[in-house]
């Protein structure tokens, strides 16, 4: 494990990649990835109903 002086330097370095203007952070949600967190949001408070009635 690193210790804190490397971890703090290793997310002062992360956050200035990310403060770029160049940065991308990754390719945009579509709608398949939409309708997957539709589905598994829906699975999950189906659960929670069932966990409570039983």
């Amino acid at each position: 494990m690193k210790n804190k002086q490397e971890l703090h330097e290793a997310i002062a370095e992360k956050t200035e990649q990310m403060d770029d203007p160049n940065f991308t952070s990754g390719p945009p949600l579509n709608k398949k990835d939409g309708i997957a967190i539709v589905v598994i949001a829906l699975i999950c408070v189906i659960g929670l109903v069932w966990g409570f009635l039983i």
